[in-house]
């Protein structure tokens, strides 16, 4: 510890002498006086400087970076800097990251809908289809000013686009149902498109089964226990919220009952870096 740092706060303060803070500190007057004298030291120049990178780079990521992360973003752009340096400056500025909160199960299994097949078999890569072939769905959460609010995707597996989208406060088929009705009237696909999800219950139910069967699309379903199968789908919405956790208070459910849905931008159209070489960007397909 700087003891000398204390007996300048102290005297600029004025609450006590510098006389008597050397007594009880056990140091000598000279040795303060030419340490404050001196100026600040180098170390203290270059952590200064660090300092606004740590905190351009944590304004960036919307407050979500802590120090690793931090620091593979610095090394990035050519700081050669450890993490604990990264780390401690963090802690005496007061700089946390967010985690990820526990995750929330959103998918029932449904022990009907064995006899529907997996038609990707683990294809999930975006070249691998044209536009509109293939859509694939998931459920997710998020935070609102109302409590939890559950969320489901259609993406098109080709643009990476999310291309329907529906919230609600419940689990049930019509969340998805919604989902896929806006994605069929933005879209307005071919018959023989590829639906792909997984076995929840949202997705076996009667009523959804028959608003597939209407609109002719294909449903694929992944198989029972595989959950490196969801990886695709959720690969997508991950990247679709550009990499990092979703604000605390992303949306607010009153806005979704009046007939608007305020939503982060960053969830209809994924990140620039999250696309990979060669595909069409969702804005221009």
């Amino acid at each position: 510890m700087n003891v000398y740092a204390f007996i300048e706060a102290e005297r600029v303060a004025r609450v006590g002498s510098v006389h008597r803070a050397c007594i009880l500190l056990k140091v000598s007057r000279a040795a303060y006086y030419r340490w404050s004298s001196a100026g600040p030291s180098a170390r203290s120049l270059k952590d200064a400087e660090l300092l606004t990178e740590i905190l351009a780079a944590h304004k960036a990521s919307r407050g979500t970076y802590g120090a690793p992360r931090i620091t593979r973003e610095l090394r990035k752009r050519g700081r050669r800097v450890s993490r604990k340096r990264v780390a401690r400056l963090m802690r005496q500025r007061g700089i946390v990251g967010r985690a990820r909160r526990r995750t929330k199960r959103t998918t029932t299994p449904d022990p009907a809908a064995r006899g529907t097949a997996d038609l990707l078999q683990r294809d999930f890569a975006p070249g691998g289809h044209a536009i509109d072939t293939v859509w694939c769905s998931d459920i997710s959460y998020v935070r609102t000013w109302e409590g939890w609010a559950y969320l489901a995707t259609v993406i098109d597996l080709s643009s990476r686009r999310v291309v329907g989208l529906a919230m609600a406060d419940h689990l049930r088929t019509s969340l998805v149902s919604e989902a896929l009705a806006m994605a069929i009237a933005q879209r307005r696909p071919v018959p023989g498109l590829v639906f792909h999800s997984d076995r929840g219950c949202q997705y076996t139910a009667r009523d959804f089964r028959e608003l597939l069967a209407r609109h002719r699309i294909t449903q694929s379903l992944s198989r029972p226990g595989q959950c490196s199968r969801q990886r695709g789908r959720r690969e997508l919405l991950r990247d679709a919220q550009g990499g990092a956790p979703l604000p605390r208070r992303l949306a607010d459910t009153r806005c979704r009952k009046a007939g608007g849905l305020r939503v982060h931008r960053g969830l209809l159209q994924p990140a620039a870096d999250a696309l990979l070489a060669g595909l069409p960007h969702a804005g221009r397909v």
